[in-house]
């Protein structure tokens, strides 16, 4: 529940005003103790907000889980919250909530005018907890978007209220915030660069920003998934570049990829085969360790050629992978 504080500062900045603000609560009858406490929280924003409030029950369809509260305006509703918004975490509430009427014209950053003819919608997951002090600032960030585009919506979400939620995205601390589900960065991010990667969600660099992101978030399952929906050239790129802990990473996609496709990584062969050829030990035992995993029989010959490798473990794996070649392309 709220503090004493903490209604007076709701019915400093909302009380008075000349508009009609809506918050929707969404309870979850699995969840009765949260659905107490959030619905209380609600009634204690609409007594303090005298009469600039309106509040009814929604279904939380579409909303990651329940309970939950939504913020809006004028059919406006863009803005949740799986989170009680005490402590530090009132400011941005509040802030958003009396935003509200007003809309883009809130802000006037170069940032804003970018986000304004935004056609694809975007949603926004940030992960927070009420005793994290940088919290709010990340909250701030994403709600200023959905502020500034109907097409932004964010769901700020209590990591320690939603575990299976913060398992699930993998958040091991916070701030963490999320977009479309998939890309994700940890700590404060600035509008600007939330709007940059919005902007980019086509471009291949930001393909490749993801799957990373989504690898070092420990998301390989998720990883593997996009995969196969993005194309096997992302696993590549990535493995060219990667060092011997990050490969570990790629390692684990691996392992949950080929199951669900055994053919996802054939046509990347040829270009992991020119990897077997590295001045990196290392780089070429995972090579030739990966290429006997993907089984394809077009890999013997660089294998076989590795069995003089002057590394004796790179032989080795070399001369176990090519046992497991089996598959024709």
């Amino acid at each position: 529940m709220l503090g004493e504080l903490d209604c007076k500062r709701i019915g400093k900045a909302l009380a008075g005003l000349d508009a009609t603000l809506e918050l929707q609560f969404h309870p979850d009858p699995e969840n009765e103790a949260l659905s107490a406490e959030l619905g209380g929280v609600a009634r204690q924003v609409v007594a303090a907000a005298a009469g600039t409030v309106s509040l009814r029950e929604g279904d939380g369809l579409g909303l990651p889980a329940r309970p939950a509260l939504t913020i809006g305006y004028g059919g406006k509703a863009n803005i949740h919250y799986l989170a009680v918004p005490e402590g530090p975490e009132i400011l941005p509430f509040i802030e958003a909530f009396a935003d509200l009427p007003r809309g883009a014209t809130v802000v006037t950053d170069d940032w804003a005018r970018k986000l304004a003819p935004l056609t694809q919608p975007a949603t926004l997951f940030v992960f927070m907890a009420t005793t994290c002090p940088n919290c709010p600032a990340a909250v701030r960030a994403a709600n200023q978007l959905a502020l500034t585009s109907y097409q932004v919506t964010t769901c700020i979400i209590d990591a320690q209220r939603f575990p299976a939620l913060a398992e699930h995205f993998a958040v091991k601390s916070v701030p963490v915030t999320i977009l479309d589900g998939a890309w994700s960065v940890t700590g404060v991010v600035p509008p600007a660069m939330l709007v940059e990667k919005i902007l980019a969600r086509e471009d291949p660099a930001f393909q490749q920003d993801l799957f990373q992101s989504l690898v070092e978030a420990g998301r390989f399952a998720d990883t593997a998934d996009y995969i196969m929906k993005s194309g096997a050239a992302l696993f590549t790129r990535a493995w060219r570049k990667s060092t011997t802990s990050s490969r570990m990473g790629l390692l684990l996609v691996v392992e949950d990829l080929l199951p669900k496709q055994v053919t996802a990584l054939d046509d990347q062969v040829e270009e992991l085969i020119a990897l077997l050829a590295s001045e990196d030990a290392a780089l070429r035992g995972d090579t030739a360790d990966l290429l006997g995993q993907i089984g394809l029989r077009a890999a013997a010959e660089a294998l076989g050629n590795l069995h003089q490798d002057p590394n004796p473990d790179v032989a080795e794996i070399a001369a176990e992978s090519v046992e497991m070649l089996g598959r024709d392309r």
